[in-house]
């Protein structure tokens, strides 16, 4: 009877050596056993694994719309607020007030007032500017859209005496459009202006020329207040003693030209205090604007004001003034003429009729006359007699030899 133990020593224990061929099968078996696991897997993963969702291009356009709209909106929310706040407080006749009153406050800083030639000077100033003349008949003849524009050179020697001389030089007409140049050239009126300039005496005593007959090209405002009140009184009532100022037609915006007129000159007997004055009556009138830092037509920066005008113009009228002096740099489209010969310095209106054929008439040009600007290149220097050009002593001798 065999026992347990004979049993189990009958069963032989796997080879802990394997054949070579029993190596090769359990190598084989193994293989296919991953494969078959690793197909299986593969296989489950393709058909549990969710598709790829396909990109909805139409989210990303709607995003990108409503990123551009909001963008405008804003935009237009900026401008808005600008135009709300920013441009009325600028444009504001408040804002306007405040800077003339600045200006005022500078002008009366200014330790250099208008100085006053002895016996052996003269107080020289130059401007230059463009104008514009038209006319409407030439030579009994219709003219319509007759009008040229001129550029104009202004200088003056003003003596203490009174006596005023003046070289004027204009140069040729230019046109603002093909029309107005054929109605120019077809009324007969010259396509050139003489090259030499005018000299001559624009007021003089020892000519017998009075202050009421001939009023002076140099504006004497020695006698007019410094007070702003009172100063406005005369300049609103065309009272201030001037031909130039008190001629200007009444109307809502006289004061306003009269002292623009003012401002540009030529003045004598002025003072840092009469300037601030005129500043500050400026700042009391209706109609005038800030338009901020403007550049005068000779390339100077300053502070632009424009001015309310009931003119037939459609340009508006503007001062360019000096912020760190209170001095005028530039006027703009302010009228002129009111008064020979300061009207005649400015405007080519006896050259122009003068280089007319027979019978050398013209009318319809209507003083006044349109300053489209002028710049104030000097202004109040003084002059040596040793100095003076040779055609100016020339005029100022002649001038003392009629009247004596």
């Amino acid at each position: 009877m065999d026992t347990v133990l004979d049993s189990v020593r009958q069963v032989k224990p796997p080879s802990l050596h394997p054949t070579p061929a029993q190596h090769a099968r359990q190598r084989q078996a193994l293989l296919e056993h991953i494969n078959g696991q690793s197909g299986e897997e593969a296989a489950g993963r393709a058909i549990s694994a969710p598709s790829p969702r396909p990109v909805d291009h139409s989210k990303s356009l709607r995003r990108r719309a409503r990123l551009l709209v909001l963008s405008v909106a804003l935009g237009l929310l900026v401008i808005a607020l600008i135009a709300l706040f920013v441009i009325p407080q600028s444009r504001s006749p408040q804002a306007a007030a405040a800077e003339l009153r600045h200006l005022a406050d500078t002008a009366l800083d200014q330790t250099n007032p208008t100085p006053t030639p002895t016996a052996t000077q003269s107080l020289y100033s130059k401007r230059t500017g463009e104008v514009t003349e038209s006319f409407s008949q030439v030579n009994g003849v219709s003219s319509p859209g007759a009008e040229a524009t001129f550029p104009v050179t202004l200088e003056t020697w003003a003596r203490n005496d009174g006596s005023v001389a003046f070289r004027v030089q204009f140069g040729d007409p230019r046109f603002a459009s093909s029309a107005a140049e054929s109605a120019w050239s077809e009324a007969g009126l010259p396509m050139q202006i003489s090259s030499s300039p005018q000299v001559g005496m624009a007021s003089s005593p020892q000519l017998g020329a009075t202050r009421a007959a001939t009023p002076p090209l140099v504006m004497d405002v020695s006698d007019l207040p410094t007070d702003p009140s009172k100063l406005a009184a005369l300049l609103e009532d065309g009272q201030t003693g001037i031909p130039q100022i008190d001629q200007v037609p009444a109307g809502s915006d006289a004061a306003v030209q009269r002292v623009a007129l003012l401002l540009m000159g030529p003045l004598s007997g002025s003072t840092p205090q009469f300037d601030a004055a005129l500043y500050r009556v400026l700042s009391s009138l209706p109609g005038v604007q800030l338009l901020g830092p403007t550049t005068t037509h000779s390339g100077r920066s300053g502070i632009g004001f424009s001015l309310s005008s009931s003119s037939s113009s459609t340009d508006q009228e503007r001062l360019i003034v000096d912020s760190s002096t209170g001095t005028l740099l530039e006027v703009q489209n302010v009228p002129i003429g009111f008064g020979a010969p300061f009207d005649q310095l400015f405007l080519p209106t006896n050259e122009l009729i003068g280089r007319l054929p027979e019978p050398r008439t013209a009318g319809g040009f209507g003083l006044p006359g349109h300053a489209l600007w002028f710049d104030t290149v000097a202004g109040n220097r003084v002059v040596q007699d040793g100095a003076l050009p040779p055609d100016i002593a020339q005029v100022f001798s002649l001038s003392k030899g009629v009247g004596s």
